[in-house]
């Protein structure tokens, strides 16, 4: 048996080496001080699924520690990356390491952008989309405090790219980190989702039912990576826009009797353009076949407007080339004489272009 003096001169020998191991263990367990929070907005990457196949973001739930795109290891992180230096093996490389999350900042002012500079980000946008992931993608404008933020992550000590697990220990002890946290339940898909159309009509005069139809459509839905950041000004916003005036422009020959014309005007604003034209696809279901819808059993050219405010340049984009007796061929015949009088009655012939292409 030990004596009451041999316990004591045991413990007080032993203690200290028990502190150096456990101390830092307690630290390292204990709740991390925060010493301020921010809080900004974010948008989050499109989640859909087409035809069976998903596409975007998966997960929308953040609560990890942030790095920057050169980190050597980003799994189980909270990635920030400006736009600017994002590129699609940049992407791929997050996803495959496990990277917990994306945060991607974008500029205020995004037509400083080079050409090729916007390519790259459409290029980065087609690889967010073009399938499914479990990382969870947000995006925010750049704000004073978001780049200051940036900065300090970008030129904080990376604890994954020391040399000894000591070392790694001193510097997670001593590195100030950022913790990203985005709240909120669990995104589910939406089961039920409705796209509407918006139809209209000019009935000929005779019957109509025994006249010919032309029909004019336009999508009016905008899309981009996250939807909330979708402006879609000129696609299509243009061409729903035209639509209208073109519709506010013939309802004046319709309601005169000595100009109402022997032909039906079909107007349709459709929606899912950018989903392989969804909204469409269903609005020709439901009224090509029906017997009480004959409208469109009888129609004679369609015309389908998009992207119409980006230049002073017209296109007029076919399957294939029309025949000379074609109602194509012949629309195209009186766009190039509505060109040639504009040109005439310009003082600058270089704003018109004429352009055609099967």
């Amino acid at each position: 048996m030990w004596s009451d003096q041999e316990l004591v001169e045991m413990l007080r020998s032993s203690v200290p080496y028990y502190l150096v191991v456990a101390l830092p263990l307690l630290i390292l367990m204990s709740p991390v001080p925060v010493d301020a929070a921010a809080e900004f907005t974010v948008y989050r990457l499109q989640q859909y699924d087409l035809h069976g196949s998903p596409h975007g973001s998966r997960s929308s739930l953040v609560n990890v520690e942030a790095r920057s795109l050169d980190a050597s290891s980003v799994a189980r992180r909270c990635v920030l990356a400006r736009l600017a230096d994002l590129t699609p093996s940049h992407y791929q490389r997050v996803v495959s390491q496990g990277a917990a999350a994306l945060l991607i900042l974008l500029p205020v002012n995004v037509t400083s952008f080079s050409v090729d500079q916007r390519q790259l980000v459409h290029d980065v946008e087609a690889a967010m989309l073009e399938a499914d992931s479990q990382l969870a993608v947000y995006v925010a404008y750049e704000t004073q405090e978001l780049l200051d933020i940036y900065e300090a992550v970008r030129t904080a000590t990376n604890t994954d790219a020391v040399t000894s697990a000591a070392a790694a220990m001193m510097s997670s002890l001593s590195t100030d980190g950022y913790q990203i946290v985005v709240g909120g339940s669990q995104s589910k898909l939406m089961a039920d989702m409705t796209i509407a159309n918006v139809q209209g009509k000019l009935s000929g005069y005779g019957v109509e039912e025994q006249l010919p139809t032309i029909a004019i459509v336009a999508h009016y839905d905008a899309f981009g990576a996250a939807p909330e950041l979708s402006w879609g000004a000129d696609s299509n916003g243009s061409g729903v826009v035209v639509l209208l005036e073109l519709a506010r422009i013939l309802s004046r020959l319709y309601a005169s009797p000595r100009t109402h014309p022997r032909l039906n005007m079909a107007f349709l604003l459709s929606g899912g353009g950018y989903i392989n034209y969804q909204g469409s696809k269903r609005y020709l279901e439901d009224h090509l076949d029906a017997s009480d819808s004959p409208l469109l059993s009888e129609t004679h050219y369609t015309l389908c407007l998009d992207t119409l405010g980006s230049g002073d340049s017209l296109r007029l984009h076919v399957s294939k080339r029309p025949k000379e007796t074609s109602p194509g061929y012949q629309f195209f015949q009186f766009l190039i004489c509505v060109w040639i009088l504009g040109l005439a009655g310009s003082r600058s012939s270089s704003r018109h272009q004429c352009g055609y292409g099967a």
